[in-house]
């Protein structure tokens, strides 16, 4: 099974609050209107260094919902993996450590 993957601009963002908070991504899109990306639920938290004008590449499920009574089928992206495009200065610094070399000996 192949991945599924969407890699944008990031041109908007939206905090939903209520029984089910969320936050709503949404890429820019080659044509047409915005691809929005929900984050919820156990993920909501890998969307909190998101910013609008970010490069990223987004891992996602597709969930479909029939409503019987209104006869309608109802689809959500929802985001389970970021990915900061290479060369995004706007990025947030990821943790590290950089080793420094000395030319001292050790003291053991």
């Amino acid at each position: 099974m192949t991945e599924n993957k969407l890699t944008g601009r990031v041109v908007s963002l939206e905090e939903v609050t209520g029984d089910y908070p969320k936050t709503i991504v949404y890429l820019e899109a080659e044509y047409g209107d915005p691809i929005p990306v929900n984050f919820g639920g156990k993920n909501k938290d890998k969307a909190n260094d998101i910013k609008v004008g970010n490069e990223v590449t987004i891992n996602f499920n597709v969930y479909a919902r029939y409503w019987a009574k209104g006869g309608k089928t109802f689809t959500n992206i929802e985001g389970w993996k970021v990915v900061f495009t290479a060369g995004d200065s706007s990025r947030p610094e990821e943790p590290g450590f950089t080793i420094q070399e000395d030319n001292e000996p050790l003291p053991f």
